[in-house]
């Protein structure tokens, strides 16, 4: 596996942090507004499981791959700490890998081909991956899955095309992730899928909550039934990823 780097950079040089995260809580709100203006959909997940795991690959143990740049945990939860952003929980790389470029091509006999690449990090808590191109044909189909194959993500399907072209995906617990993208034979237009970004999280996001006010106490009488309901949302500027702090 070859090593890239990436455009992560001691941000604190740069910037005040107390400044900058001002600047993504204005823009999350601007953000916010747009949800009023568009169309917009979450990720959409079909039932199944990758076709690697039920056919016999002769490249399974040769999978192209990248490792991530090495993050410095505890200096990061150290700035947390210092600056105040427990909301913050990863760092995010640029790369710019073509999963049908780049990644190891296999051909199931009467059903068409998969491509298959991995991403590895030394210490990550979660892998977030974010795919500045995904326009994909009906049939096709987009799996996340550790070595092992103990956990999956997918399928991402045809479904989830939009008029970006673009999808990211929630966290995947753990250090190392196989991007699997099945084509069948014939497809309506030949697919495109490009990662644009990998994010690293150096601690469990949810963490923190612990720390805020729970919704069964007092100050929660108000919202006993929207507590039923479940969302968690990240958001990256291309440096860092947080859990905004609505």
């Amino acid at each position: 596996k070859r090593q890239r780097k990436g455009r992560y950079t001691n941000f604190v040089q740069e910037m005040n942090f107390v400044t900058y995260f001002s600047m993504i809580k204005k823009n999350i709100l601007i953000v916010t507004l747009l949800f009023c203006i568009f169309d917009i959909r979450s990720q959409i997940v079909t039932t199944g499981t990758p076709v690697s795991f039920s056919v016999k690959t002769k490249n399974a143990n040769i999978l192209p791959g990248i490792v991530l740049n090495t993050i410095d945990r505890d200096k990061l939860l150290k700035e947390d700490k210092i600056m105040g952003i427990p909301n913050r929980y990863g760092v995010v790389q640029e790369i710019n890998i073509d999963i049908k470029k780049e990644g190891v091509r296999t051909e199931i006999a009467g059903r068409g081909s998969i491509w298959q690449f991995e991403i590895n990090s030394s210490q990550a808590y979660s892998l977030g991956i974010s795919f500045g191109k995904f326009l994909i044909p009906e049939g096709s189909k987009v799996f996340i899955y550790n070595e092992n194959h103990s956990q999956y993500s997918g399928a991402f399907t045809s479904r989830n095309n939009n008029f970006l072209n673009q999808l990211t995906i929630a966290d995947f617990k753990g250090r190392d992730a196989v991007i699997e993208y099945f084509e069948p034979l014939n497809p309506a237009f030949s697919g495109q899928l490009v990662m644009a970004y990998v994010s690293q999280a150096y601690k469990n996001p949810l963490i923190d909550t612990l720390n805020r006010v729970g919704i069964n106490c007092i100050e929660g009488a108000d919202w006993q039934s929207d507590k039923h309901s479940v969302c968690l949302m990240t958001f990256h500027d291309n440096m860092h990823i947080i859990v905004p702090d609505f």
